[in-house]
């Protein structure tokens, strides 16, 4: 737990609470929060994130002075041939933002039917964001070199696609609270000849800004849960959450 002032580009102090809960999920723990059984043969580790964010000033939080929301990352090692796998809400609404650090090209991004694949190899700097209009609460992605299928799970609100979230990109923006739900950036140089931050990867959400009284308080949760064993039984969860193979996400791109 943490009390304390936040100051924001307009001005306006935000006095706040955080709390934040960490747990190691075992396997019936996690089985019966995500719905996921782990298949014979296969290891597995999952860890639990219980973030609550509470308005401890005298005045309400208003999109005119701004709002505060909840921004998970969870950072990750990076793969030549590993992947983003993002599934997508039906809709009309844009599917995925790229202005973060640049345009991304079909080589690192592509999205099919209702998949959405995104390049973590560590070798080029991105990242893309998902709206809320076509977000749902989980993703993941597949390292196959290491085996390895991760799952990110996170709490979505009926309607987020009617909420505010805030955009995170290093900019002014005339809507500053039409941003994503989801993001992945993948780490690489920052320009030619400069070093990278690591490299690794990164996926990430967020919650909506919400107009907080005082008082009030709003809670984020994300689960995530490593997968690692043969392909054959990764199958069986990839297939249960993405429709495919962990074959096909690895060869999405």
């Amino acid at each position: 737990r943490k009390e304390g002032t936040v100051l924001n580009n307009s001005g306006t102090t935000f006095k706040l609470r955080l709390e934040r809960t960490v747990e190691v999920l075992g396997t019936g723990g996690f089985a019966n929060k995500v719905g996921i059984e782990t298949p014979e043969g296969v290891k597995s580790i999952a860890f639990e994130t219980v973030n609550t964010l509470t308005n401890r000033g005298e005045q309400a939080w208003s999109k005119d002075t701004g709002m505060l929301s909840i921004w998970m990352l969870g950072m990750y090692k990076h793969g030549p041939s590993t992947n983003v796998i993002i599934p997508l809400k039906p809709g009309e609404h844009k599917a995925v933002n790229t202005d973060y650090f640049g345009e991304v090209g079909p080589d690192r991004l592509k999205v099919k039917g209702d998949l959405l694949f995104f390049k973590a190899d560590g070798k080029f700097r991105s990242k893309i964001g998902i709206p809320p209009q076509r977000s749902k609460n989980y993703c993941g992605s597949y390292d196959p070199e290491r085996n390895t299928l991760t799952v990110v799970q996170f709490n979505l609100p009926k309607d987020a696609d009617k909420l505010p979230y805030v955009r995170s990109q290093w900019q002014h923006h005339e809507h500053p609270y039409q941003g994503d739900v989801i993001h992945s950036y993948n780490d690489g140089p920052p320009e030619p000849g400069a070093d990278p931050l690591g490299p690794f990867y990164e996926i990430e959400s967020s919650s909506p800004a919400l107009p907080l009284k005082p008082g009030e308080s709003m809670t984020h949760i994300q689960r995530t849960i490593h997968f690692q064993g043969e392909p054959a039984k990764l199958d069986i969860i990839s297939r249960k959450l993405f429709g495919i193979s962990v074959a096909s996400i690895a060869s999405g791109l």
